[in-house]
């Protein structure tokens, strides 16, 4: 798939040569998921950071999904 593509890509390239990437939501979340269980696995832990931002994360998603449903309701 194109996820692993862009992975084995970001493993050889210089970042300073990849220049603007525009990437869609599922593939973004897909690179995060494998970024950080790589992180995890070959270091032992899992960042607090990680959590607090993780936390962050749903909690905007929830009030995106709170303001669509108030404006479909005409709100």
């Amino acid at each position: 798939p194109a996820q692993v593509k862009l992975i084995r890509m970001f493993a050889t390239v210089p970042i300073e040569k990849i220049g603007k990437l525009e990437l869609k939501k599922e593939t973004k979340r897909f690179i995060k998921k494998i970024v950080t269980t790589i992180f995890e696995e070959q270091t032992g832990m899992r960042l607090k950071s990680r959590s607090f931002i993780e936390q962050l994360e749903k909690s905007e998603a929830l009030l995106s999904l709170q303001k669509d449903r108030e404006n479909d309701k005409g709100v």
